[in-house]
C-alpha cells in the first residue's frame, strides 16, 4: 500500500506539473492567436502596398511610352529642320560661290557702277550691319572670305 500511495503522489505530481504546463502552453498559444491577428493586418497593408506599388509601375511604364513616342517624334522633325537648314546653308554658299565668282569676271565701270548695286554691295551692307567687316573683291582669299562672312550674316539673322 505504501508504494501505491507514493505511485499515486507521483501521478498527482506529474499531473500537476502537466496541469502547470498546460497553462503556460495556453497563454503562449493566446498570445501567438493575437499575434496571427496583427500579424493578418500587416500582410493585407503589404499586399494593398504592393498592388498600388504594381499599378504605380505600369503607369510609370505608360506615361515612359508616351514621352518616348513624343520624344522620337520631335527628333524626326528636329532632323527634318536640320536637313531642311543644310540645304539652305548648301544654297547660300552656292550663291556666294556664285557671288564670288560673277564679281572677278564682270566689274562695272563708269556711271553705270555708281548707279547700280551689285549683290556684293547688299551682302556688304549686311555684314556692315551685323558688325563684320568685308573682304576686298580682289584679294585672293575672296571666295574663302565671303563663304566666311556669308555664313556669319546668316547666323546672324537668325
Amino acid at each position: 500500500m505504501f508504494s501505491q500511495l507514493i505511485l499515486e503522489i507521483l501521478v498527482a505530481i506529474l499531473l500537476g506539473l502537466t496541469i502547470g504546463y498546460c497553462i503556460i502552453l495556453n497563454r503562449r498559444l493566446a498570445i501567438m492567436r493575437d499575434s496571427q491577428g496583427e500579424m493578418q493586418k500587416i500582410v493585407r497593408l503589404l499586399n494593398e502596398a504592393v498592388n498600388r506599388a504594381a499599378l504605380s509601375v505600369e503607369d510609370m511604364r505608360r506615361h515612359a511610352q508616351s514621352v518616348s513616342e513624343e520624344l522620337n517624334g520631335k527628333i524626326k522633325s528636329g532632323r527634318a529642320i536640320v536637313d531642311e537648314l543644310g540645304l539652305m546653308v548648301q544654297s547660300g554658299n552656292n550663291i556666294a560661290d556664285r557671288l564670288a565668282s560673277g564679281s572677278s569676271e564682270r566689274p562695272i565701270t563708269g556711271k553705270k557702277q555708281a548707279q547700280r548695286r551689285t549683290p556684293q554691295d547688299s551682302l556688304r551692307r549686311t555684314l556692315a550691319v551685323s558688325g563684320i567687316e568685308a573682304a576686298d573683291p580682289r584679294s585672293s582669299e575672296h571666295g574663302v572670305q565671303a563663304k566666311r562672312e556669308l555664313r556669319q550674316a546668316l547666323e546672324t539673322m537668325r
